[in-house]
C-alpha cells in the first residue's frame, strides 16, 4: 500500500474538521431543543410553573396519584400487590 500524498491527507483533515464542526453544531441545536421541550412539558405537567424539571414534575404527579389512591408503594421502590393495584397494573398470575 503506497502512502497518501500530502494534498490528499490535507484534504482529509479538512473534511474531518468540517464534519466535526457540523456534528458539534447539530449537538448544540439538539441540546437547545431538548431544553425547550423539557421546559414546555414541565410547565404543562406542573400546571404552568416553568421552573421545574420534567422528571421532577412527573415524579410529583406520580406521588400525587399515589396519595389519591392511598398507596405509597411506588415511592418506597416496591410494586403494589395485585390486591391493591388496578387491573391494568397487576402482574399476571402464574
Amino acid at each position: 500500500m503506497s502512502p497518501l500524498p500530502a494534498q490528499r491527507l490535507t484534504l482529509l483533515v479538512y473534511l474531518a474538521l468540517a464534519a466535526s464542526l457540523v456534528l458539534a453544531v447539530a449537538v448544540a441545536v439538539l441540546a437547545t431543543r431538548l431544553r425547550a421541550a423539557r421546559r414546555t412539558y414541565a410547565a404543562l405537567l406542573a400546571g404552568g410553573h416553568g421552573g421545574e424539571d420534567l422528571l421532577a414534575a412527573v415524579a410529583r404527579q406520580i406521588e400525587a396519584t399515589e396519595r389519591l389512591r392511598g398507596s405509597s408503594t411506588w415511592s418506597a421502590g416496591r410494586r403494589p400487590s395485585s390486591a391493591s393495584a388496578s387491573p391494568a397494573w397487576s402482574a399476571p398470575s402464574a
